[in-house]
């Protein structure tokens, strides 16, 4: 079982998951940025290297979903810091050749395949205050990412997460109104945690997951 978060760069989904994954006593699985091959070649020229980019998230995401499926940790589950409709946001930003695009939606439809998440937490708030916080956190190949890019990105996100939550429980929190230093106020984390309890297993489904993990394999 997974929690997964989505929201533009900046906006403190990272932080969230590790939050919420102590709170719960889950595991954190990451977006892949710091070892992101592509990463930093996207944001010097994004046309030559969209493509790679977006392939390398996605194929990523596959394989850590694939990761905690076949793992045998039933008593915890895990919070991703970012999931399918986020990468797919991201890709519909610079167009595909024909055969690019089939190559991403055939790894999106092996992502769809897999089971859904119990909840996904859609985090917003003013593009502003989106673009403060990436130049704060001083990653230098974030620079030059404008209100522009930040505006479309999370267009995106709201028209690619509505189709997603289709089928998913889902958690919609502007962050600048009601988490905005979720990091240091335990209160606004109290108050995450109520909100999305209600989502998640409870204690005696949770007991009995943790002793069939721990049972002999057949």
């Amino acid at each position: 079982m997974r929690i997964e978060i989505c929201g533009p760069l900046g906006i403190g989904k990272s932080t969230m998951a590790k939050l919420l994954a102590q709170r719960c006593g889950w595991e954190v699985m990451h977006e892949p940025v710091k070892d992101h091959p592509y990463l930093e070649d996207f944001y010097r020229d994004p046309m030559a290297f969209a493509f790679k980019k977006d392939l390398y998230f996605a194929e990523t995401l596959l394989k850590q979903i694939e990761e905690t499926q076949v793992r045998r940790n039933w008593g915890k589950g895990y919070v991703f810091d970012y999931n399918l409709p986020l990468i797919q946001s991201y890709a519909d930003l610079i167009k595909k050749t024909p055969e690019e695009q089939a190559q991403l939606d055939d790894v999106y439809a092996k992502i769809e395949a897999k089971s859904h998440p119990c909840l996904v937490i859609h985090l917003t708030a003013p593009t502003p205050f989106i673009v403060d916080r990436i130049k704060s956190r001083g990653r230098g190949f974030e620079e030059g990412v404008s209100e522009g890019f930040v505006n479309m990105l999370q267009e995106r996100i709201f028209e690619r997460v509505g189709n997603y939550v289709a089928k998913t429980p889902s958690s919609q929190i502007d962050v600048a109104t009601h988490l905005p230093d979720i990091a240091n106020d335990k209160k606004q984390l109290d108050v995450l945690y109520g909100s999305i309890q209600p989502y998640l297993p409870s204690k005696r489904v949770m007991q009995q997951l943790l002793k069939l993990s721990h049972s002999p394999r057949p």
